[in-house]
C-alpha cells in the first residue's frame, strides 16, 4: 500500500513538473506573440501613414498644377493666392514626410520631388508678368516652361507613391515570416512537451503496471483463500443447519396438526413459516455459492410447457386472489416441450411470478406465456406494476440488488439465481420496462425435439385462475 502511494505521489509530481513546464512555455509564447504583434502593428501603422502622406503630397501637386492653369487662363489675384496656398500645403506635407523618417530609396525620391517642385515653382514665379506677352506668348511659354516641369513633378510624385506602397508589401512579408518563425517555435515546444508527457506517462504506467500485477496476484491469492473459506462455511450451513431445520419444520407441522389449542396451532404455523423462510435463504446462499464457484449444474429431462404453466399458476392462485390480481397463463402453440431441469425452471418461474404479484397493485394483471423461437422456448412474465426505471434496468440481475425506493425485505438474490439457472440451461434472461408502465421479463430454455407426451391444449387458449 505504501509503495503504491509512493508511486502515485511520484506520478503526480512528474505530471506537475510537466504541467509547469508547459505553462511556462505557454506564457513565454504568449509574451513573444504579443511583442511581435505589437511591433508588426506599429510598422504597418507607420507605413500606412506614410502612404497617406504620399497620396496627400501627390494631391497637393495636382492642386498646384490646377491652380496654375486656372491663373494662366483666368488671371486674377484670388487665383494667384490659391496657387500660393497650394504651394504652402505642398511644402508642409513634404516637411511631414521628411520628419516621419525615410529609407535611403525614399530619401532619394523625396530629393527628386524637391528638385522638381523647385523648378516648377521657379517657372511659376513668372506668372504675374505674363499678361504683357499676349495669348500666343503665354501659350508658347506654358508649353515650354510649365508642362515639362509639371510632368517631371508628377512623375517624381508617382515614383515616390509607388515606392511607399511597395514598402508596405515588405512589411507584410516580414510580418508573415515572423509569424512562421513563431509558429514553428510554438509547435516545436508543444511537440517537446507532448513527448515529455508521454515519457512521464510511460514511466509511471510501467511502475503502476508492475504494482498492479503484484496487487492482482495478492488479490487472486486472497480470492482463492476467501473461496475456500466460503466453501467451508457453505458446507457447514448445508450439513449442520439444514438437518436441524428440517427437524424443526417436521415438528412444527406435527404440532400444528395434533394440537387442539388454536393459539398453539398459530404458534406452530408461525414457526413453520419462519423455518421455511430460513430454508429458502439457506438454499439461495448455496445456489449463489455454486454459481460464483462455477459449480452450478442442472439435470435435464423432458418437461411439458402446459404443465409448468399450470403448476406455477395454481401455486400462486391463492396469493393473486388475496390481492385481487388476475393471473393468466397461455401457451401460444400446442405440444411445446422442454429439455430442462424441471425444478430449477419452476424456481425461475416462481421467482418472476412472485415478484410480479408482489409489485402489482390491487386489481392488476399478471400474464404468463410461452412460445417457440429458434429451437428455444421463450417464457414471458408481464405485470401491470410500477415498472423499473431506465437507470435501474442494467442492475436488475446483479447479486443482492434491490430497488432503492421499494420495500427491502427481499435478499436481492432471486433474480441473480434465476439468471444463473437460465444461463446454465444455455438460455438467456432479460427485462423490458418503463417507469410506471409495468415490467416484462423474458427467458429462454432449450426445446425438446422429441415427440410430445402431454395432452395438447387448444391453440391460443388462455387459462385464467379464478379470483
Amino acid at each position: 500500500m505504501r509503495r503504491a502511494t509512493s508511486i502515485a505521489a511520484k506520478a503526480v509530481a512528474g505530471y506537475a513538473v510537466g504541467i509547469l513546464v508547459l505553462a511556462v512555455g505557454v506564457v513565454i509564447a504568449v509574451l513573444r506573440l504579443d511583442r511581435v504583434a505589437a511591433a508588426q502593428l506599429a510598422d504597418i501603422r507607420a507605413q500606412e501613414y506614410q502612404i497617406t502622406l504620399a497620396e496627400r503630397l501627390r494631391w497637393n501637386g495636382n492642386h498646384i498644377s490646377s491652380a496654375a492653369r486656372g491663373y494662366i487662363i483666368a488671371g486674377g489675384p484670388q487665383l494667384y493666392d490659391r496657387l500660393l496656398r497650394a504651394r504652402a500645403e505642398f511644402d508642409r506635407t513634404l516637411g511631414e514626410i521628411q520628419a516621419h523618417g525615410l529609407g535611403p530609396e525614399g530619401a532619394r525620391l523625396v530629393k527628386d520631388i524637391e528638385r522638381s517642385a523647385a523648378d516648377y515653382q521657379r517657372a511659376q514665379v513668372q506668372l504675374p508678368s505674363l499678361s504683357q506677352r499676349g495669348a500666343a506668348g503665354i501659350e508658347r511659354w506654358f508649353e515650354t516652361e510649365i508642362v515639362p516641369r509639371e510632368r517631371e513633378l508628377a512623375g517624381a510624385l508617382d515614383r515616390f507613391v509607388e515606392q511607399v506602397e511597395g514598402a508596405i508589401g515588405h512589411v507584410y512579408d516580414k510580418a508573415e515570416a515572423d509569424r512562421n518563425r513563431l509558429r514553428r517555435w510554438i509547435y516545436g515546444f508543444l511537440g517537446l512537451s507532448i513527448l515529455m508527457g508521454l515519457g512521464i506517462a510511460w514511466y509511471f504506467a510501467a511502475l503502476l503496471g508492475r504494482q498492479s500485477k503484484r496487487t492482482e496476484h495478492a488479490l487472486e491469492v486472497s480470492r482463492k483463500q476467501a473461496i475456500a473459506t466460503r466453501d467451508e462455511l457453505m458446507s457447514v450451513v448445508a450439513h449442520d443447519l439444514r438437518n436441524p431445520l428440517a427437524a424443526i419444520l417436521l415438528r412444527a407441522s406435527v404440532l400444528k396438526q395434533e394440537t387442539q389449542c388454536e393459539a398453539s396451532r398459530k404458534q406452530a404455523a408461525s414457526i413453520e413459516n419462519v423455518a421455511t423462510r430460513m430454508e429458502y435463504l439457506i438454499k439461495s446462499m448455496l445456489d449463489v455459492a455454486a454459481l460464483e464457484a462455477g459449480e452450478f449444474t442442472v439435470t435435464r429431462s423432458h418437461a411439458e410447457v402446459d404443465e409448468l404453466l399450470r403448476e406455477t399458476a395454481e401455486m400462486f392462485g391463492g396469493l393473486a386472489s388475496t390481492k385481487q390480481i388476475t393471473l393468466e397463463y397461455q401457451a401460444k402453440q400446442p405440444n411445446l416441450a422442454l429439455r430442462i431441469d424441471r425444478d430449477r425452471i419452476l424456481q425461475v418461474l416462481e421467482n418472476l411470478i412472485g415478484n410480479a404479484i408482489k409489485f402489482s397493485p390491487q386489481g392488476g394483471r399478471v400474464t404468463i406465456s410461452a412460445e417457440p423461437t429458434d429451437r428455444m422456448i421463450e417464457f414471458t412474465v408481464a405485470d401491470t406494476g410500477p415498472g423499473i426505471s431506465a437507470e435501474h434496468l442494467p442492475l436488475v440481475f446483479d447479486r443482492f440488488w434491490k430497488h432503492p425506493t421499494r420495500e427491502q425485505s427481499s435478499t436481492g438474490m432471486g433474480l441473480y439465481i434465476a439468471k444463473g439457472i437460465v444461463e446454465a440451461h444455455g438460455g438467456r434472461i432479460w427485462v423490458e420496462s418503463e417507469d410506471r408502465h409495468g415490467a416484462t421479463f423474458h427467458f429462454t430454455c432449450p426445446a425438446d425435439q422429441g415427440p410430445p407426451t402431454a395432452i395438447p391444449s387448444p391453440r391460443g387458449e388462455i387459462a385464467a385462475v379464478p379470483v
